[in-house]
């Protein structure tokens, strides 16, 4: 059996051409693969940031307490003042001093019960004297 040398070297020369093109192939399907990774990366961190951003924007107060309406009246705090000193006195007799509290609180849409002289507080008249 004779063989022809050029389709002996057609047969080799293309074997080492498709282990090139395999070669290639790995090498472009790993920088597609590290280029969607990246990319999925990136969708990652700004979905987390945007979850972020609305939260804080939702959490954030825009225009603070309604303004006072029929049934409240506004109270300066002097110094030494304190919730349930100003409670206390605008309170009804008998009524409970936490109660009111926390209608001053949730009213004026108060995080913690720490007042500076000179704020002004919207107080409910049910409490008022």
């Amino acid at each position: 059996m004779m063989m022809n040398t050029i389709t002996y070297r057609s047969i080799h020369t293309g074997r080492s051409d498709l282990k090139n093109s395999v070669h290639a192939l790995d090498t472009a399907n790993s920088r597609l693969n590290r280029l969607l990774l990246k990319l999925f990366a990136a969708c990652v961190v700004f979905m987390f940031l945007f979850s972020y951003m609305l939260i804080v924007h939702s959490s954030a107060s825009e225009s603070g307490p309604l303004p006072v309406q029929t049934g409240e009246r506004l109270i300066t705090v002097s110094t030494g003042d304190t919730l349930w000193s100003i409670a206390k006195r605008v309170q009804h007799p008998g009524a409970d001093v936490r109660k009111t509290v926390y209608l001053i609180q949730k009213r004026n849409g108060l995080e913690s019960s720490y007042l500076q002289a000179g704020q002004t507080l919207i107080v409910p008249i049910q409490s008022a004297e």
